[in-house]
């Protein structure tokens, strides 16, 4: 939804974006909407609603005395992640579904990239072991080039 002409997400709060420390530091929350491509978060919500619209699914869960708090934006000091991971351009998420098969939404993507929920994603990381969903809108010619993929070991 739009408040003020930015994107804020329907489904995640700030808190859920951002690692605990850099968001107790940022008294304008409201510019923190605005640091993310918009395109990323109508993903996350676009997301939440396809797949999970009854139960939760969590990119950082901190707040709730989770152990997650870089699934959402990575500092440059984060140690977490590759040197020029998109987490830190604000462009990726880590999306953990607590009542769906995270390779099935996978399959779902690679099958049709340009649904509708997958529109603006032009990254997704594969593998066996995979129990979150990465997606990110980087620099990518998908229509040209498909779907770019990573895939870890």
């Amino acid at each position: 939804m739009y408040v003020n002409g930015i994107y804020q997400c329907e489904h995640y709060g700030l808190e859920e974006l951002y690692p605990q420390r850099f968001f107790g530091r940022n008294k304008s929350k409201i510019n923190l909407w605005k640091l993310w491509d918009e395109r990323i978060l109508k993903t996350f919500d676009m997301l939440k609603m396809t797949y999970s619209p009854d139960d939760p699914v969590l990119i950082n869960d901190w707040l709730w005395g989770g152990n997650f708090q870089y699934s959402g934006f990575r500092p440059f000091t984060c140690p977490e992640g590759a040197e020029f991971s998109m987490h830190k351009w604000f462009k990726a998420g880590d999306l953990k579904f607590s009542n769906y098969d995270v390779q099935k939404i996978i399959k779902d993507i690679k099958k049709d990239p340009f649904a509708e929920p997958f529109q603006y994603i032009t990254c997704i990381e594969v593998g066996k072991e995979i129990t979150w969903l990465h997606v990110d809108s980087r620099n990518w010619d998908k229509e040209k080039d498909g779907l770019f993929i990573i895939t870890l070991k």
